[in-house]
């Protein structure tokens, strides 16, 4: 019995000493080009698509998860061109330089995700914030 407590007080102290060196959750490093493609395209991916993408094991398979991803979206495969894709990350360019807020991307605002999603309104009003302060400034948009 004193042998069957001594390995496990062995195997604790390994997993702490596991746990204390962060070994445990390490979790592969993603690539920069797989990062920066998931950041934006998240908002459009399908609950499916994304939990591919999460489980893709290295940069290869990311690569061609990429590749893919943006194959099925392309309305005419036959052109060079891929038109969605295009509309799609001039969107993301657009809301990047518009709604950029305090330094982050525009793309993680409000209306940078509606913009990307649903283009950008038909009319917009804008009501700045009153002087007194009690009202806070506010956008409209209006799509038909």
């Amino acid at each position: 019995m004193k042998s069957s407590s001594r390995s496990l007080a062995a195997v604790l102290v390994a997993l702490a000493a596991v746990a204390a060196t962060g070994l445990a959750a390490a979790k592969p490093k993603i690539d920069p080009v797989s990062q920066a493609f998931y950041q934006t395209t998240r908002l459009i991916m399908t609950k499916e698509e994304t939990k591919i993408f999460q489980r893709l094991p290295d940069a290869a398979s990311r690569k061609e998860f990429i590749a893919d991803f943006w194959l099925k979206r392309d309305p005419d495969p036959d052109t060079p061109d891929n038109e969605y894709r295009k509309e799609f990350e001039a969107r993301v360019d657009y809301v990047n330089r518009r709604f950029n807020k305090e330094g982050g991307p525009g793309y993680n605002t409000d209306r940078g995700r509606v913009w990307i999603l649903i283009g950008p309104p038909d009319k917009a009003e804008e009501f700045p914030p009153d002087a007194g302060g009690s009202v806070r400034g506010f956008v409209i948009w209006w799509s038909y």
